[in-house]
């Protein structure tokens, strides 16, 4: 059984960094970027206490568990910014039951947690599978909003998706042809991060009410660059008369090309253009490629590319009955009920 210990600062956290890396690799078609080192590293912003559990048998991690303590509540650390939250298991895990039995039994004995908000969890994350039988009704899960993507193989993305009907490709054609005179290309570490047309962008898209004041800030913009410069992330960019019009932030593992932080001018389908021409570079590079529209139904997303979509997940548990939104929301309605009813 392995050795559990509990990582509570980024000092303490760095000496993991190999054997973590060690593990994300040996387990890297379970999980997502969102699991790696430098993610993690880069997410911790030092508002919250960190809260990793790390299980050690004979000199290997086995499981971590990357959690942060704010207020009382435990989270997947960098979860605000994460669409894919998990933790690590060493495939030589079998009894995954007495796993998460043990995780939540740390969870409960731990004075200062107060609730477990898990956000963004896949359809299939484990600890879907096992919270409710462990925990019992006090463990709420919930769907909100859901993730989309494309296996795609082609000399061009016009090629490569190849289930959209002749209309649907017609309106792709009219938006590469709206916007053919717009220059495309891509920044990769080679080159130093883009970041004034990036900032340059957000400030537009906050002056148009496109975002409010919060979008993208300063710990966000650590996380890019962290990632970029790591060779993690790319930024896609749109030019028009040496004014740039669009950048997506790309991030990368394995084939799959998530299209994580859009940033845009209000022009009319500018981001849509953008992830076509993303698609093309792309596939001139790769004879086949996962491109994951991230988290959001959006419609331009869904109606223009028709992506295969995925469900994710919140899991909510609360030890005190009134910390819980949900608890809290049906013991006030039912209040609510008795008063009109007399």
């Amino acid at each position: 059984m392995a050795h559990q210990i509990i990582l509570k600062n980024s000092v303490d956290l760095s000496k993991y960094r190999d054997v973590w890396n060690d593990l994300y690799t040996s387990v890297a078609q379970k999980v997502t970027i969102f699991q790696s080192y430098e993610f993690i590293c880069s997410a911790v912003d030092g508002t919250s206490e960190l809260f990793v559990i790390v299980g050690v048998e004979r000199n290997a991690i086995e499981y971590i568990f990357p959690f942060e303590l704010n207020k009382g509540t435990l989270r997947f650390i960098g979860d605000n910014h994460s669409d894919y939250c998990m933790p690590l298991i060493s495939n030589c895990i079998a009894n995954k039951y007495a796993l998460f039995k043990r995780i939540f039994k740390i969870i409960l004995a731990e004075g200062h947690i107060r609730r477990l908000a898990l956000y963004n969890l896949p359809h299939d994350a484990d600890i879907l599978n096992y919270s409710k039988t462990i925990l019992g009704n006090k463990a709420y899960v919930y769907s909100y909003t859901e993730v989309s993507h494309l296996l795609l193989e082609g000399k061009d993305a016009l090629s490569a998706i190849r289930h959209l009907n002749s209309s649907s490709k017609s309106e792709l054609k009219r938006v590469i042809k709206y916007h053919q005179k717009t220059e495309h290309r891509v920044v990769t570490n080679s080159a130093a991060f883009p970041r004034t047309e990036i900032i340059s962008l957000k400030e537009a898209m906050i002056k148009n009410g496109l975002r409010d004041k919060r979008f993208f800030d300063g710990s966000l913009e650590k996380t890019c660059k962290t990632m970029f410069d790591g060779g993690h992330l790319v930024v896609s960019l749109l030019e028009k008369d040496c004014e740039v019009q669009s950048a997506s932030l790309v991030l990368k593992y394995g084939n799959t090309r998530l299209m994580w932080v859009d940033l845009y001018n209000d022009i009319k389908m500018i981001n849509l253009y953008n992830y076509v021409k993303y698609i093309d570079y792309e596939l001139a590079l790769n004879q086949g490629v996962n491109i994951d529209f991230g988290r959001g139904g959006y419609d331009y997303k869904v109606k223009n590319f028709q992506p295969n979509m995925l469900n994710l997940y919140n899991l909510e548990f609360s030890k005190r009955f009134m910390d819980s939104p949900r608890n809290y929301y049906m013991t006030t309605r039912r209040f609510i009920k008795s008063i009109i009813k007399k």
